[in-house]
């Protein structure tokens, strides 16, 4: 069970490196000593009742009061940006900051991520849970 949940929080944090550096144009710079306002765009394609929008408010909220309201989030749920074919072309050429995508499309760009995307990798839970 240790070992599951270190993969899957291994495989979160991976996934949130991958699109907090590929997001982003030049123009958008962390928020400065001067206490200049940055402002972000996330988009999700499910949902604004869906659990992983109600996560990205709750990011937003806590993302304003850490820094102080110099940071704010601006987010768009239901594909009102982009849809989760074009989530990752819009992340990359910086069309949004960031994005909840699903791990197998990142796999066309980034093959190494599809050994996320392996759902009977092990062929019972007894089994992941020994290891291999």
């Amino acid at each position: 069970m240790k070992l599951a949940k270190k993969f899957t929080a291994a495989a979160l944090i991976a996934a949130m490196a991958l699109i907090a550096g590929c997001g982003g144009g030049a123009d958008k710079k962390a928020a400065t000593p001067s206490g200049a306002k940055v402002t972000l765009k996330m988009a999700a394609h499910l949902p604004a009742s869906h659990l992983l929008v109600k996560a990205m408010n709750d990011l937003k909220a806590k993302t304003a009061e850490k820094s102080g309201g110099t940071v704010d989030i601006q987010i768009y749920p239901a594909g009102q940006l982009f849809n989760d074919k074009s989530m990752n072309d819009a992340l990359i050429s910086g069309g949004i900051d960031m994005g909840l995508n699903t791990v197998g499309r990142w796999a066309n760009i980034v093959p190494t991520m599809d050994v996320f995307d392996l759902p009977f990798l092990f062929p019972t839970y007894e089994k992941n849970r020994q290891g291999c």
